[in-house]
């Protein structure tokens, strides 16, 4: 499988000759629904709510809401639905992840993907570091964060409760996260290299309030191998899949 942004140059020149190679979808929800908890999801951390109480439900507006007083309560809930293909929930290698996100002011906003187990996984977010609204990607293994890669600082700047994407992307051991604002503008990524975690679940972890209106799992095919030689392109194909 080729992810959705490493298959970008490809893309370009897919499109060049009149072809193009779309994402398949295993998984999407607008969290229908409210004061419930979303078919298919597995709280992991921070409770359910009832009401307008602490934890995780979806809220009056239709979005997957995590909610605590204290910051230093993270909130973790995961997919453990069917997915498309019949591909199993926690046995996905190369994949993306994407959600349309809001956070308050002080909170911490982000996304899970390769959870191997309840504290095993990584973990893209969207946080304030020095009064500075940041990108940061780290890595959770047994419970045990490590940062990966630099904090960055986005531009623009994250305004509390504006809806953003947020992207987290697994191409072999590469691991990406971009982060869109309002206008579908690139405000911030990372990219970096790491191997300690091969394949698992997708989901979200916030800390304070932080509402998901959104969430996708997809991966994008390997062009054929008929496309690729009619572009030039099957010995890199080879060379890519030989690495």
């Amino acid at each position: 499988m080729k992810s959705l942004f490493a298959a970008a140059a490809v893309g370009i020149h897919l499109l060049g000759a009149g072809v193009s190679e779309a994402a398949s979808v295993l998984y999407t929800t607008d969290f229908p629904g409210t004061a419930t908890q979303p078919s298919g999801w597995t709280v992991v951390a921070g409770g359910t709510a009832t009401g307008t109480g602490n934890g995780w439900r979806i809220d009056d507006n239709g979005a997957y809401r995590f909610q605590n007083p204290d910051t230093g309560v993270n909130g973790l809930s995961q997919y453990t639905g069917a997915l498309e293909g019949g591909a199993a929930y926690n046995a996905l290698t190369d994949y993306t992840v994407e959600a349309g996100l809001r956070r308050s002011a002080g909170a911490v906003v982000g996304l899970v993907g390769r959870m191997s187990s309840n504290d095993t996984f990584y973990h893209a977010r969207i946080f304030t570091v020095n009064n500075l609204s940041s990108l940061q990607l780290y890595k959770f293994v047994g419970g045990s964060p490590t940062q990966l890669g630099s904090t960055v600082t986005l531009n623009p700047a994250y305004v509390a409760d504006a809806l953003w994407k947020l992207v987290l992307d697994f191409n072999g051991t590469t691991i990406s996260t971009y982060a869109y604002d309002e206008s579908n503008t690139l405000a911030g990524s990372i990219v970096v290299t790491d191997t300690a975690i091969a394949s698992g679940a997708a989901g979200v972890r916030a800390q304070g309030t932080g509402r998901y209106e959104n969430f996708t799992i997809s991966v994008v095919p390997e062009p054929s191998a008929a496309l690729l030689a009619g572009l030039g392109l099957l010995g890199a194909a080879a060379v890519r899949r030989r690495n």
